[in-house]
């Protein structure tokens, strides 16, 4: 048995969530993931977006993706200037594959 999109949008919208991100990993990140120019991240599976706005913070754009709409309306509302925050339907999943992958003009 495990959980399904409505379980863990129900999870975020009743406002439970995971442990917060801790100094140690934000340190290592400071440490081996620094945002070179223009670098861009992913974070899939972005619950209340945390991380998201962290690696924001440091520089990246960040695209937010999670399949769970409550996690979405949460990161859209504790992170207002996170930028994208996508579901990750196969319709979104698709076009987010495609901006990608598409060669840089």
């Amino acid at each position: 048995m495990g959980y399904t999109r409505a379980d863990w949008s129900e999870h975020f919208s009743d406002g439970r969530g995971f442990r917060r991100l801790g100094d140690e990993e934000r340190g290592l990140l400071v440490e081996h993931a620094p945002a070179p120019e223009g670098g861009r991240a992913l974070d899939a599976c972005c619950g209340s977006g945390e991380m998201a706005a962290y690696l924001a913070s440091l520089g990246y754009t960040v695209d937010a993706a999670d399949f769970a709409e409550g996690a979405l309306e949460r990161a859209r509302q504790e992170h207002p200037g996170l930028g994208r925050v996508l579901s990750s339907d196969h319709g979104a999943a698709g076009r987010l594959r495609s901006q990608i992958t598409a060669p840089r003009r």
